[in-house]
């Protein structure tokens, strides 16, 4: 099965989640929500935009002496900063990280149609080590 098919599949039969408010507005406006995997950063425009903010703050920290004040102070500039045009940028960056990963996913689910198990039992079980060939046909 391809991917897209197995997620319909565990989307059929997970438990049910967490409800959230948010979801409810979202959905109640016709759209369907999906989260990223934990620590999937590159499909998240923020983290764009968190490292523009940090790339400034870390520009202004040239004595290395921050108080607490200056910080807060660097941090709101950096924050105004981050420009409509910036995020739009983010934004387009990520649908074309995105788009590869579709791109690759479809290749590598196309491409695969052979491979070769290799068993190694060690030199003390008195097996001898044996290959298979499997092929998507004979797995199906």
């Amino acid at each position: 099965m391809r991917k897209d098919q197995l997620f319909h599949l565990v989307q059929l039969h997970k438990p049910t989640e967490k409800s959230f408010k948010i979801d409810e507005s979202i959905r109640s406006q016709g759209h369907i929500v999906v989260r990223l995997p934990p620590y999937m950063c590159d499909l998240n425009p923020i983290e764009l935009a968190w490292a523009k903010v940090k790339r400034t703050v870390r520009h202004h920290n040239v004595t290395s002496d921050f108080s607490l004040k200056r910080l807060k102070e660097f941090t709101e500039l950096a924050l105004s900063q981050v420009t409509e045009e910036d995020w739009r940028g983010f934004d387009d960056h990520v649908l074309i990280l995105e788009e590869n990963y579709w791109q690759r996913d479809g290749l590598m689910e196309d491409t695969i149609d052979r491979f070769v198990i290799e068993v190694s039992h060690g030199e003390d079980s008195g097996i001898d080590s044996t290959k298979s060939a499997i092929s998507e046909s004979d797995a199906a």
